[in-house]
């Protein structure tokens, strides 16, 4: 009797194991999602099919695989019509798209000839970075901390990376100058 209970704890115990490492898989996946993860995706989706239907209801973190199934979907289907496969900025911008460097202006724009903002310029660089967390919103009156480039602002200006003007404001729509950017 004894020996049939300790069976059946290691059995139940295998099981929860299966279930972890599929949540584990899942877990590791970055943030955000780059065309990069795709491999990491397809294997977390792999071994969530493994399990059993019962063990399926028991993956606490299962909308992020979905979530991150959707952004590569996304990612492998540039959806930029107003871009010139043969231009010589395409493969940079697939790149800087798919590596979640950049959104379109409209989400089937890129607007490849219209200039660069201040807001674009700290967001992508923030991006760059990892999106790490911001200690505190932005601290200038012309910046909404919701806006795309909220944290991205706020994060620049923690690291010494921009500043504001004179008057205290930020300026996100600028459009960069090269003394700027460097």
């Amino acid at each position: 009797d004894y020996l049939e209970k300790l069976e059946a704890c290691e059995e139940q115990l295998a099981w929860l194991q299966e279930i972890a490492a599929v949540e584990e898989l899942i877990d590791a996946l970055s943030d955000p999602i780059t065309i990069e993860d795709a491999e990491a995706v397809e294997e977390a989706r792999e071994a969530y099919e493994e399990l059993t239907e019962e063990q399926k209801k028991l993956v606490g973190n299962y909308d992020k695989l979905v979530e991150a199934e959707e952004t590569i979907e996304k990612l492998s289907n540039i959806p930029f019509t107003d871009l010139n496969e043969n231009a010589w900025y395409y493969d940079a911008v697939v790149y800087a798209y798919q590596h979640g460097l950049v959104n379109g202006t409209s989400e089937t724009t890129f607007d490849p000839y219209v200039n660069v903002s201040r807001g674009m310029v700290v967001t992508v660089l923030y991006r760059l970075a990892g999106c790490p967390e911001v200690e505190s919103t932005a601290s200038f009156p012309d910046v909404n901390p919701d806006a795309y480039y909220g944290k991205a602002v706020a994060w620049a200006y923690e690291n010494g990376i921009a500043n504001g003007y004179v008057e205290g404001t930020f300026q996100p729509a600028k459009d960069v100058t090269r003394a700027e950017l460097v």
